[in-house]
């Protein structure tokens, strides 16, 4: 058995301005937490961000979800805060509005807010928390950084040797009895120097650097850091 369902037909019409309901906006998160006397079920326009939020008789909840968690982090190309997203750029939490400094306390930030500039993020290890900062972005090798090389160096021993002359020493004395059996130098004969010409030579290796720096960066691509707060 086949059944047909028909649903009457009617042409929508272009609503009058007079039928339209009146949202009020502002622009930005700011302006909506800084409105006073609000009852639970206003409704308002966020410019800012393109959302329309309600209230809920204590904050300002985002129309059609519950939005991010506070306290997740992106990237955004955007410059300043917007919508409930803080940049991390280490001001104190007393800049913030009430309810963003007390949803940073409520996940652990007190103080300040961390500073992402020239950072990137990486999961906490044993004895780490978020928040927590560490690392460079430059070093300077030490010798201890180098393999455990030894440089020195040394020359022979071969310097020892002597010369020849030609003549020699006699044990004649000659008539002045102040001289008489000394050793004489005669012509004839062939005599050698003593042989004591052996030394070293001290080598000093230069390492030949400079002690500068280098960067440990990767290829990157430079955005801004946010947290959120909620608005």
């Amino acid at each position: 058995m086949i059944i047909i369902l028909v649903f009457p037909y009617s042409r929508a019409q272009t609503p009058s301005a007079e039928e339209l309901v009146t949202i009020h906006s502002v622009a930005n998160s700011t302006g909506m937490n800084s409105i006073s006397g609000a009852s639970a079920g206003a409704l308002v326009f966020n410019l800012a961000d393109k959302n329309l939020y309600i209230y809920d008789g204590t904050t300002w909840q985002l129309v059609g979800g519950n939005g991010p968690e506070i306290g997740r982090t992106k990237h955004s190309f955007q410059a300043t805060d917007h919508g409930g997203w803080y940049l991390l750029n280490g001001r104190s939490l007393t800049s913030l509005s009430t309810s963003a400094a007390s949803a940073a306390n409520s996940i652990g930030i007190t103080g300040n807010l961390p500073n992402a500039t020239d950072r990137v993020l990486k999961h906490p290890k044993s004895g780490e928390s978020p928040g927590d900062i560490g690392g460079e972005a430059s070093t300077t090798l030490t010798q201890a950084n180098l393999p455990n090389v030894n440089f020195s160096g040394s020359t022979s021993n071969d310097g020892n040797h002597n010369h020849d002359f030609s003549g020699y020493f006699s044990w004649e004395s000659i008539r002045h009895s102040a001289d008489a059996y000394r050793n004489i130098l005669l012509s004839g004969g062939s005599n050698n120097t003593n042989t004591t010409g052996n030394h070293t030579h001290t080598v000093n290796v230069s390492s030949g650097g400079s002690d500068q720096p280098f960067e440990q960066y990767q290829p990157y691509l430079v955005a801004n850091t946010f947290i959120y707060l909620g608005v």
